[in-house]
């Protein structure tokens, strides 16, 4: 990703019914919007993109203020931004996590990536979109910029195997026919549900 002063306002292409998606690094400054699109729900409202960073003892712990208050610091102190924001107008419609692996300490040194080398690669753990946007591409989009983005680096997924149906609990994790689509390749399949992929440019 870029410095976040570089996060910008930016439009592509036409996605789905709801028109077209402009993104935003998150920064202090667009903190506010994540806000906007997490508090209507429940888990991302006690989850604040936590999950995947603190041990599970602590993520437990911390459920709801106790995290949000660790992603505002976190935006704070971060040098490269935690993730892009999507937009329709000036709804947030869209997040996706994304950062090098060594910011998602729970993630790292769980079984999904014990059999893949770290190479410096971008990681995307998660996405949300909100629901009256789900379904139209947001997530399509915030994948593509987030490659656009990241420039000659690498850029890897840990999807939900399979196609786009995907039960509930799963769809933050994006799908692989998703990150197949954008060029992505499997590295490793570690659990029956679950892939590596990467993209190589």
């Amino acid at each position: 990703m870029p410095p976040r002063g570089s996060g910008g306002r930016r439009t592509r292409r036409r996605y789905g019914r709801g028109g077209p998606v402009r993104f935003r690094a998150l920064t202090p400054a667009t903190l506010p919007d994540l806000v906007t699109l997490f508090e209507p729900d429940r888990e991302c409202a006690g989850c604040w993109c936590q999950f995947f960073v603190l041990p599970g003892r602590d993520f437990g712990a911390g459920w709801g203020a106790v995290n949000r208050s660790r992603l505002a610091e976190q935006v704070e102190a971060e040098a490269e931004p935690l993730g892009l924001l999507a937009y329709r107008g000036d709804r947030p419609v869209g997040w996706c996590a994304t950062g090098p692996r060594s910011r998602y300490r729970r993630l790292a040194r769980s079984p999904v990536l014990r059999g893949v080398p770290d190479v410096g690669a971008l990681l995307v753990p998660c996405f949300f979109v909100a629901v009256a946007d789900r379904g139209d591409g947001v997530a399509d989009a915030l994948l593509g910029e987030v490659l656009a983005r990241a420039g000659d680096r690498p850029v890897e997924g840990i999807p939900r195997a399979g196609g786009d149906r995907r039960p509930p609990a799963d769809a933050y994790l994006g799908t692989e026919r998703l990150f197949a689509r954008h060029g992505f390749t499997v590295l490793d399949r570690p659990l029956a549900t679950r892939v590596v992929m990467r993209h190589d440019t």
